[in-house]
């Protein structure tokens, strides 16, 4: 009992160990792991004075945005396809899993793209295709990516 067992001390959907790691106050449910997105929000997510700053080192374990994408994952995703960043939730080239941008995961727009390119090494078929397993294995799949795509249909970014 008490706050010696709660891993959530501040009930904001981050565990506190995930919030050490990602830089946020884990007793204080307005400070949020930092999102890169204040191109569209200009939030400091993390309450530090900051806007957007880059994460601290050592995150790819943890999934600082929230989005259910592990930041080891992202950076390779974004790598690969020139991004600079791993933590744009929303918006233009927001990863994952919106793939043409527009706030939706749909099956016209997303996953029958990613369908498409069933069986492609990657490259050359796009990274942002590769999603699972965590790390990404190299080509598009369907008992891993393109089951994981289809787990987010309907769902806002």
């Amino acid at each position: 009992m008490g706050d010696a067992c709660d891993s959530d001390d501040d009930n904001d959907q981050f565990s506190d160990s995930t919030e050490a790691v990602c830089g946020s106050n884990s007793l204080f449910a307005t400070s949020r792991p930092e999102r890169v997105d204040g191109v569209f929000t200009g939030a400091d997510d993390d309450g530090d004075g900051q806007i957007d700053e880059p994460l601290p080192p050592n995150t790819e374990w943890e999934d600082c945005d929230g989005d259910g994408f592990r930041g080891g994952l992202e950076r390779s995703i974004f790598s690969a396809s020139n991004m600079v960043n791993d933590q744009k939730k929303c918006g233009v080239a927001a990863w994952p899993p919106d793939i043409n941008n527009d706030g939706l995961v749909d099956i016209i727009g997303d996953i029958s793209r990613e369908t498409n390119e069933f069986g492609e090494r990657v490259p050359p078929a796009s990274a942002r295709y590769d999603i699972a397993p965590d790390p990404p294995d190299g080509y598009i799949d369907v008992i891993g990516d393109i089951t994981r795509m289809t787990g987010f249909f309907a769902k806002h970014c």
